[in-house]
């Protein structure tokens, strides 16, 4: 990676970040940033666009969500694609679909990552979509892994952990 690659990976770091530490309220005006930033950046739309070739958004969007029923209590989860090219995909379609406001950005953060709060919400979402797109152009970019904190898991969700266990064991390797 020459320096000009590695100041266009600053840069999409940066507005990641801003992403990450801006409030629910500013963040679909920073998904728009980023979503310029990608049109502007050759680097990047080639990558984006070869994470995009033979990907299909309507069928990994609905693989990705799942509902369970406890008790008479429904639970949402969004589970990222396994593959690498399809995850940074699909985030990259949420965001662009937010952006044109084909998803409401608030329902789909209430069905998927509803906490306590708006600010509980935001950073659920944050963590598990934002964070694992940065860390995958990163690596994608570098060959570099990171190391990423996963998401505590609700006892009760024994799919979910299935999920959680084979990427670690796929990141080990």
């Amino acid at each position: 990676m020459d320096s000009r690659d590695y100041q266009e990976l600053k840069k999409f770091k940066n507005i990641i970040n801003e992403i990450r530490t801006s409030k629910f309220i500013v963040a679909e005006s920073k998904f728009t940033k980023l979503l310029k930033f990608v049109a502007s950046s050759d680097l990047f739309m080639g990558l984006f666009g070869d994470c995009m070739d033979s990907f299909n958004f309507e069928y990994e969007f609905m693989k990705a969500k799942s509902t369970k029923t406890t008790e008479g209590e429904v639970r949402r989860k969004f589970v990222l694609p396994q593959d690498l090219g399809y995850r940074i995909a699909l985030i990259f379609s949420i965001i662009y679909y937010i952006d044109l406001k084909s998803i409401d950005f608030l329902d789909f953060l209430n069905k998927y990552y509803s906490q306590d709060d708006n600010f509980l919400t935001y950073q659920s979402f944050v963590k598990n979509v934002i964070d694992p797109l940065e860390i995958d152009v990163e690596y994608l970019m570098t060959g570099v892994e990171q190391l990423q904190e996963l998401p505590e898991i609700d006892e009760s969700e024994k799919n979910l952990s299935m999920v959680v266990i084979e990427r670690i064991i796929s990141e080990l390797r």
